[in-house]
């Protein structure tokens, strides 16, 4: 082994080639690796670091501007999504009180002929976030209201069409208001969907599963239409739907009645918000940006952009809820009753909405 004495001419080089590649401490360290390539991993993992927080903040910037764009487009009362940031979560409707009221409502869509905008589901969503619990209430639409601010009386569906004729977006101001008499909640926010909301949503979310207690069997609805197969079956037990038989076992009401596909909407809906909420959703990037796609070609609502994002930061914060269901009905307790004016229309029971405000008012009281 060659020795190398202090200030010697051999030590002075090697001193020199051992700075330069940050090794001054340990000479023989260069000798056994002489003539080898010499890496610096550290520098490698710093530059790794960076270009992956290059694509990161790439895609989270690809997606909240899309986001943005996506509630701009669906909201008919505008709002910048950068509002939200400097406002807190009391600003959202309902905050102060503890209760938001959520008015959804469903309809078959705006390129079908005929109908297209009457609504063909009612439902109030109400959302006690601070107690983890969520309230479904379910109004028929069959149900005979007088239209605020007209002279005349109709179906609670044909809300919306009435106040689209006034103006775009007029619909679910008019819808809110009749909700708002019916059960007597204020109805701080309203979103409308078409069918192919449901439908695309449940395919994006990969299926969604209900439980069946008994066979569920459509032999009549969908005949003359082709509709579902024509006749519409399902087996008991644990169910997975596609998001076209999802929208089938919504929409079949022939061999029951409105008001058991008022119940089996709500299951639907508990299923899609479980799994859109799921953390296989919310960190696959593919599917946000399907769900977005779906929502901004199908869904129109009065929230602001960022109410939209508070709100969605708030239902987040809702997990494995207690849920409370109430459909309205001609049942003892549904505090309805059925009649004709010609046409089949339901009506209160004392012929005022005086218990059916208060069952909206108690709702989460009620004993599970």
């Amino acid at each position: 082994m060659t020795y190398y004495s202090p200030g010697s001419r051999e030590d002075e080089i090697l001193s020199k080639k051992l700075k330069h590649i940050g090794k001054t401490s340990d000479k023989n360290a260069y000798k056994e690796n002489s003539g080898k390539r010499l890496f610096k991993p550290r520098g490698r993992i710093k530059k790794t670091l960076f270009i992956l927080a290059i694509i990161f903040l790439l895609i989270g910037g690809a997606l909240f501007y899309k986001t943005s764009s996506l509630m701009s487009r669906i909201s008919i009362s505008g709002g910048s999504i950068f509002g939200g940031l400097f406002k807190g979560t009391e600003d959202v409707k309902g905050m102060e009180n503890g209760r938001i009221n959520i008015l959804l409502i469903g309809m078959r869509g705006h390129n079908i002929p005929g109908g297209s905008l009457l609504a063909d589901t009612i439902m109030v969503i109400s959302v006690k976030a601070e107690e983890n619990e969520v309230a479904m209430i379910s109004v028929p639409r069959d149900l005979y209201v007088a239209m605020p601010g007209k002279n005349y009386s109709r179906k609670i569906n044909e809300a919306n069409v009435i106040g689209e004729e006034n103006g775009k977006g007029e619909g679910l101001e008019l819808m809110k208001g009749v909700v708002g008499n019916v059960t007597g909640l204020p109805i701080h926010y309203a979103i409308s969907a078409n069918f192919d909301a449901l439908r695309d949503t449940v395919d994006v979310l990969g299926g969604i599963t209900v439980h069946l207690d008994k066979p569920f069997y459509e032999g009549e609805q969908f005949v003359e239409g082709g509709e579902c197969g024509g006749e519409f079956s399902l087996a008991a037990g644990d169910i997975k739907l596609n998001g076209e038989t999802a929208l089938c076992y919504t929409r079949a009401r022939f061999a029951t009645s409105d008001f058991d596909r008022a119940r089996r909407q709500q299951d639907v809906l508990l299923s899609m918000k479980s799994k859109a909420l799921s953390v296989g959703t919310l960190s696959d990037f593919g599917k946000l940006n399907n769900l977005m796609n779906v929502m901004g070609d199908n869904i129109r609502t009065d929230m602001k952009s960022w109410e939209m994002q508070k709100l969605f930061e708030i239902l987040r914060g809702v997990e494995n809820p207690e849920v409370y269901h109430k459909v309205f009905d001609t049942s003892k307790e549904g505090l309805l009753y059925s009649t004709s004016n010609g046409s089949y229309i339901l009506l209160p029971v004392g012929d005022n909405y005086n218990e059916i405000h208060q069952v909206c008012a108690d709702i989460f009281e009620e004993e599970k």
